[in-house]
């Protein structure tokens, strides 16, 4: 954008230049950006759990080696304390005999979800 800001002799110099100052800190902070994608991507192939997370749909190489660094398994009872904890599933609440379920994923007997 800057560039065709640049190349629009309708915009006075003064203005081109003021755009110019604006834009020079987004472009750097673009490269740092970059980067450090670049670095999680390294991390990313040097690491048999980020590799693993990542073959899971939905799941992308920089969101799997930031789980690998971030999320410490022993944290969690089994993995649907983990999927839980992600919002994957809803927290089954049990009062009784019967399952009380929070969410939109309640189990129904006939089909019909809102009987």
């Amino acid at each position: 954008m800057l560039k065709t800001l640049a190349d629009d002799e309708a915009i006075p110099s003064a203005a081109q230049a003021m755009f110019a100052d604006m834009g020079a800190p987004i472009a750097a902070l673009d490269q740092r950006i970059d980067a450090l994608g670049e670095q999680l991507k390294a991390l990313h192939q040097a690491s048999p759990m980020g590799q693993l997370l990542a073959d899971v749909p939905g799941i992308a190489p920089i969101g799997a080696i930031t789980a690998v660094l971030t999320v410490e398994p022993a944290n969690f009872a089994s993995a649907r304390h983990f999927a839980v904890w992600l919002g994957l599933t809803p927290k089954e609440h049990s009062t009784r005999a019967s399952n009380a379920w929070v969410g939109s994923a309640r189990p129904t007997t006939n089909g019909c979800a809102s009987c």
